[in-house]
């Protein structure tokens, strides 16, 4: 299945639970923290050399991508982001799609709550 496919087709079947949450987010501060920073921002503690700024997850419009977009993302890589499909299986991938969308809701929380 493609991006595109994969965008429109796949749902995360797992459930939001502390114990998914926690492992999203142990794949992602390995995985993705060092170019997306731990915040999601794009401010990773490689980012400045890499060709292209990677993602503000948070606020850019990732934010308004669905799971199976970032599943797919994280899967096959996209654009200069290379591909996880060796390194997390598909659980760990929805785990990390969940704590993505866990740290776009806290930062939207914030946001509202004017911090």
């Amino acid at each position: 299945m493609n991006l595109e496919q994969a965008t429109i087709k796949m749902h995360n079947p797992l459930q939001s639970t502390p114990e998914n949450l926690a492992k999203g987010k142990v794949q992602f501060e390995t995985f993705c923290a060092p170019c997306h920073g731990e915040s999601g921002q794009g401010s990773g503690p490689v980012a400045h050399i890499l060709a292209k700024p990677p993602k503000n997850l948070v606020t850019g419009t990732s934010k308004d991508l669905p799971d199976g977009y970032i599943y797919g993302a994280i899967r096959d890589g996209v654009l200069s982001m290379p591909s996880y499909a060796e390194e997390m299986p598909a659980d760990q991938r929805w785990q990390v799609v969940m704590y993505i969308r866990s740290i776009q809701s806290a930062a939207a929380k914030s946001k509202v709550a004017g911090n």
